[in-house]
């Protein structure tokens, strides 16, 4: 059945602001974004303007980004936009509405290569809306291309987005607090799955952070002043070298590319193995060889916590929310108090997972075992 949900971006830009981010008077505002956004970007400028925020939006284009890529030399790629970073430096808040392309089959027609190279210069701005001193809402705008790379219906796929956005923050946040307090209470993880996932995680002396949708001064505490839209997700950087078992990802995507059922396992080090793949098995080993730094550690567990997202759809912003799911990343985790530096951050998932620590089960075969179930 196709959903409908008519986003009012008046009242989004203003939970945004207000709800999430805390907006103060004297604040410098950078809002990123493509053209297909505008509504929302106009709505969040005179919004955070109108509250003494002066708010300077960025815009590009999908047909900027392409020439880009199919056209600067690779060595220009790699370096960046160092005058954008003084930007963003300067910034108390950045709200990100461009995490993807607004048709993802576009960029994933390009050359690996030089796609790579545009994201390794591009992760020099990620490091520094990473770096703990500034807020950051990294957040989309669904166009019709992303609904067509992932076989959705648009008024379904938007729907759905922007219903795990409009939810109760307060709800959402004891479910976090709870699974954060399960976690900081132990030291390793189990987790299994029908399909063969049977994978240890131990992450003693690592930090657990929670996307609950607001950024507060816990958060600045923690030196993770961040957020997601959609929210929901409690995560942390796993020891690296000490992963160890077997792990069977339902489904990965990447540049428009599909990947099912790919069973990897972490071997000696905690180097990731792919081993088998229902479909894609190529696609996954290209998008690890062609990320330099870690990019064959594993850099993140997150259990999905959205009561909203009750399916997954290919679109990781969403996914990696989907309660009762994990996923676990490749590659960077600096920001989570990891050591693994790479341009590649990339969440996979696992669906109807057990997630056991200790004697405490956070989800038993997909369903939440916490919170408001």
């Amino acid at each position: 059945m196709t959903e409908t949900f008519a986003p009012d971006f008046e009242r989004i830009a203003w939970r945004i602001l207000h709800t999430v981010a805390g907006v103060k008077p004297g604040w410098n505002v950078t809002i990123r974004a493509r053209p297909d956004a505008q509504p929302l970007v106009d709505a969040l400028a005179v919004e955070s303007y109108k509250s003494g925020a002066p708010a300077a939006p960025v815009v590009w284009s999908d047909d900027f980004l392409c020439r880009c890529i199919a056209e600067v030399p690779l060595e220009y790629l790699k370096a960046g936009l160092p005058h954008l970073g003084d930007l963003l430096r300067a910034s108390d808040l950045v709200i990100q509405l461009d995490l993807f392309p607004a048709d993802p089959a576009r960029v994933s027609a390009l050359p690996r290569e030089r796609v790579a190279a545009r994201r390794e210069g591009m992760a020099k701005l990620r490091d520094i809306v990473l770096d703990g001193s500034r807020r950051w809402i990294a957040t989309e705008f669904p166009t019709p291309g992303q609904a067509r790379t992932f076989g959705l219906d648009f008024k379904t796929f938007s729907g759905l987005f922007w219903r795990a956005i409009d939810i109760d923050y307060d709800a959402l946040k004891r479910t976090c607090d709870e699974v954060q307090s399960i976690l900081a209470g132990g030291h390793r993880v189990h987790i299994t799955s029908s399909k063969g996932t049977d994978l240890w995680l131990d992450y003693t002396g690592r930090p657990v952070f929670k996307d609950d949708g607001v950024i507060d001064d816990e958060d600045f505490t923690t030196g993770k002043p961040f957020c997601n839209l959609p929210a929901g997700e409690v995560c942390l950087a796993p020891v690296e070298e000490a992963t160890r078992g077997r792990a069977v990802f339902d489904r990965a995507f990447w540049d428009g590319r599909w990947m099912r059922d790919v069973e990897v396992e972490f071997g000696p080090g905690g180097v990731v193995r792919p081993v088998r793949a229902a479909e894609g098995l190529e696609e996954f080993l290209a998008v690890i060889d062609n990320a330099p730094g870690a990019s064959r550690l594993l850099g993140e567990l997150g259990i999905g916590l959205n009561p909203a997202v009750d399916r997954d759809i290919g679109f990781v912003l969403v996914d990696e929310k989907y309660a009762g799911t994990v996923h676990l990343a490749l590659g960077e985790n600096i920001h989570l108090g990891g050591k693994n530096k790479s341009p590649l951050h990339w969440d996979i998932l696992i669906l109807k997972p057990t997630v056991v620590v200790g004697k405490t089960a956070i989800i038993r075969d997909g369903e939440l075992q916490v919170g408001a179930r």
